[in-house]
């Protein structure tokens, strides 16, 4: 008798099956509202993972509006991030101190002294303002702006807060990043970051931000997020929803060409995990062509 094999469905865990049951009888709306209670409410356990896990199903559908809620309401994922990204510059993640390191090495390549000659900051997507507050202290002592553009409201306020108590020049901007050329206006920063923010945004926007953020940076910009497990990043022909539904895969290379930008240095690390993460990033320098139009290094008055 000819040998048939079928694959069996995982059965659902208890999480999952509340899942199911709630999305069948709750509207998107009311399980937003419940969400966002479930976050505030201290005695239920493991109260952040079950506020994003009852808005998930739109992860799937549109990773982007999924963030936005994620963020704006600072619940789920955001508060997680905050506990594992404190000011203690002692517990940098590695993924951070990747990217600075490589930077750094490119501005010491093109003859720039990291700790004289870079006056400007700018960090997409800052949450509280800890890692601008690292770049001031312990690479680009001599900026004399810093400034950070992030959703969440409540991660801006905590971490002005922090900022403000330690005396530092940083300066956090609630803003969603959507409209960052309107917030950047005719401002110029000699370096602009964007860690591990672009991965919550379509194609179109990140192809936007790309493009945004090369006019606007006098020397670099930098970009982080998952790398493709399978394919180098640089050799997709497009976006692709993380295998967890949260967030997207980019090629930030090509977005870089797109914008008329010049890739100086990139790392993918493929599935290798790095702080739990895939990880693949990209430091590129504006057109220079563009450049001739911005004058001299002004200081940034934002």
């Amino acid at each position: 008798m000819a040998h048939t094999s079928s694959i069996k469905a995982r059965p659902m865990n208890g999480k999952e099956l509340v899942q199911t049951f709630l999305k069948s009888i709750v509207p998107l709306e009311g399980r937003k509202r419940l969400s966002i209670w479930v976050d505030r409410q201290s005695w239920v356990p493991a109260r952040h993972r079950w506020s994003a896990a009852l808005v998930r199903d739109v992860a799937q559908s549109n990773p982007e509006a999924f963030h936005r809620f994620v963020w704006t309401n600072h619940i789920g994922p955001a508060k997680q991030y905050e506990k594992t990204n404190p000011f203690d510059t002692s517990r940098l993640l590695a993924t951070h101190r990747m990217i600075f390191d490589d930077v750094i090495q490119q501005l010491k390549i093109r003859n720039l002294d990291p700790q004289k000659d870079i006056k400007s900051v700018c960090d997409v997507g800052c949450a509280t303002g800890h890692l601008l507050r690292y770049m001031e202290t312990q690479l680009f002592p001599s900026a004399e702006r810093l400034v950070g553009f992030d959703i969440d409201a409540h991660a801006i306020t905590k971490g002005s807060s922090v900022l403000r108590d330690a005396g530092s020049k940083v300066n956090l901007i609630c803003a969603d990043i959507a409209n960052l050329e309107r917030y950047l206006a005719d401002q110029q920063f000699d370096i602009i970051f964007s860690m591990g923010v672009l991965v919550c945004v379509s194609e179109e926007l990140a192809r936007k931000l790309v493009d945004v953020m090369l006019k606007h940076a006098r020397v670099m910009v930098a970009f982080s997020g998952p790398a493709n497990p399978a394919v180098h990043n640089a050799q997709m022909p497009q976006s692709l929803l993380r295998q967890d539904g949260a967030g997207l895969v980019h090629n930030f290379d090509a977005m870089v060409k797109l914008a008329k930008g010049k890739v100086l240095f990139q790392r993918w690390e493929g599935a290798r995990m790095v702080d739990g993460y895939s990880f693949y990033y990209v430091v590129a320098s504006p057109d220079p062509l563009q450049k001739k139009n911005h004058g001299p290094h002004k200081g940034i008055t934002i």
